[in-house]
C-alpha cells in the first residue's frame, strides 16, 4: 500500500458525489478517528491503523473527508504526504 499520490489528490478527488449510502463499519471507524485528530490526521497513521487507501480515498470521493497534500523534510529529502480532515457531512453521516 502506498499514500496517496498528488494525482489522486487532484481537485476532482474532493468534489463530493452526493448520494446516500449506509456507512461501513471500517468506514465510520476512520472517521471518528479523524473526527477525534485535532486538525487533521496523517494518512500514513490511518494506514497503520489498517484502513485501506481504496476506503480511504472512497470518503474524499464521497465528500465525507478530505486529503491534502503536504511537503514535509525527512532525512534532509522533501517528502510529500497527505493530511486527512473530516468534512461536516462525514460528521453528520457518523451522528446518524
Amino acid at each position: 500500500m502506498t499514500p496517496f499520490t498528488a494525482a489522486e489528490l487532484g481537485r476532482g478527488a474532493m468534489a463530493p458525489r452526493h448520494r446516500k449510502q449506509r456507512l461501513g463499519a471500517k468506514a465510520r471507524d476512520a472517521l471518528e478517528l479523524l473526527a477525534a485528530a485535532s486538525p487533521s490526521c496523517p494518512e500514513l497513521l490511518l494506514l497503520a491503523h489498517g484502513f485501506k487507501i481504496e476506503m480511504l480515498a472512497g470518503l474524499v470521493r464521497e465528500g465525507l473527508a478530505t486529503a491534502q497534500p503536504e511537503a514535509v523534510n525527512a532525512g534532509g529529502q522533501s517528502v510529500e504526504v497527505a493530511r486527512m480532515k473530516i468534512t461536516d457531512a462525514g460528521r453528520r453521516a457518523i451522528a446518524a
